[in-house]
């Protein structure tokens, strides 16, 4: 799984939205991001896979690895709904 072509993350005053690069209509909506989520979206951004993502998130944040995965799965869910990634 990975990051659709044509989007990146940008932080604007300390919030993170998720924009696209060119002429990319296909963002239904700006998606905001906060630390956690950005630090995910990086690591989608190099290839890995939701539990690679959750390891990965566990060894940088101290979080239960159960709230972790639930927070993966709310991002991973909310970029699908935005047409974000490529499974």
């Amino acid at each position: 799984m990975h990051i659709k072509e044509g989007y990146i993350l940008q932080e604007v005053a300390g919030t993170y939205l998720v924009m696209p690069t060119g002429n990319e209509d296909g963002l239904k909506r700006v998606i905001t991001l906060n630390e956690t989520g950005a630090f995910m979206w990086r690591l989608l951004e190099q290839g890995l896979t939701r539990d690679e993502i959750v390891a990965k998130t566990e060894e940088e944040y101290d979080a239960p690895r159960e709230l972790i995965g639930q927070d993966v799965d709310r991002l991973l869910a909310k970029m699908r709904d935005a047409e974000l990634l490529v499974e």
